[in-house]
């Protein structure tokens, strides 16, 4: 999965349909650019501090 389709689907720019396709499609880990902008998100969306939403990011498998 490139960086950008990721972002996009952080973004919400992805119906739920595309994004369980794609998920079944894709069996790579994420890679360090999408480490950071899943961490990014969790900071903006979900409130938690830089340092909660890194230790997820970068624990997280696939």
């Amino acid at each position: 999965m490139t960086d950008e389709l990721y972002q996009k689907i952080l973004d919400g720019e992805i119906s739920d349909e595309e994004f369980l396709r794609i998920n079944e499609e894709d069996d790579e880990p994420l890679t360090h650019n999408q480490r950071i902008m899943l961490a990014e998100y969790l900071m903006s969306l979900q409130g938690l501090t830089k340092y909660e939403a890194y230790q997820i990011a970068f624990k997280c498998v696939g």
